[in-house]
């Protein structure tokens, strides 16, 4: 009786295919999976922020937080410790900035591989690590109320990849009638300002980069 099987050359040939397939699919596959972790941690800051802004609000009994009592860097450093879940809280100004960032106080390459680099705030900005692991930065500027500031977020700390655009990205929160919001640049939240700042490798910001994410449906496909 004749048993038939592959040969040991069928056999190689198969996993020749096999091996040439997954080299070209895994890289991609990760890429993605590391992709949606970033965007992931993005959108749970963003969510606990907006939380909290609005549990203040509420505390205060007011719809603007131009109304409520934080006043300036160590305000928001008080509402920051108060309000969100702060494993670490690094200080303001420089001293704050190089606490929480270290290597990348200085800077951020962007993920286009730009020459220029995205600097992380430090006059009238405080520092801290959340317990999710992510470092906020958020402005409180002078004794001014606060109504509208910048906000920094490295999603996943000290991680890598340590790119703006990947895992580390600008938000704006502001108040008004419309309640609070966090919004990309100059209120908005498309893609137009998406080539402009985040993938220009002439702009130095990483305004823009938000704004397109949250539009694609918290996806990030750049």
């Amino acid at each position: 009786m004749i048993k038939k099987g592959f040969t040991l050359a069928e056999v190689l040939i198969t996993l020749g295919i096999i091996g040439v397939v997954a080299a070209m699919t895994i890289p991609s596959l990760v890429t993605n999976y590391q992709k949606q972790a970033y965007v992931a941690g993005l959108q749970k800051v963003y969510s606990e922020v907006l939380q909290a802004l609005e549990r203040y609000e509420t505390d205060q009994h007011v719809e603007d937080l131009y109304e409520t009592s934080i006043r300036g860097t160590n305000g928001v450093g008080e509402f920051m410790k108060s309000y969100l879940k702060v494993a670490e809280d690094c200080g303001s100004h420089n001293t704050g900035r190089a606490n929480c960032y270290g290597d990348f106080a200085s800077g951020y390459p962007k993920f286009n591989n730009s020459a220029k680099k995205v600097a992380v705030p430090n006059i009238g900005f405080y520092h801290v690590k959340l317990a999710s692991g992510a470092i906020l930065s958020m402005g409180g500027y002078s004794n001014q109320p606060l109504f509208s500031a910048n906000m920094y977020v490295d999603v996943n700390g000290p991680k890598g990849p340590n790119k703006a655009g990947r895992d580390f990205f600008a938000l704006i929160y502001s108040s008004g009638t419309s309640g609070v919001r966090i919004t990309d640049y100059n209120g908005k939240m498309d893609t137009s300002y998406f080539n402009s700042y985040c993938n220009s490798s002439s702009s130095e910001s990483v305004l823009g980069c938000f704004g397109k994410i949250f539009s694609d449906g918290w996806k990030m496909n750049y």
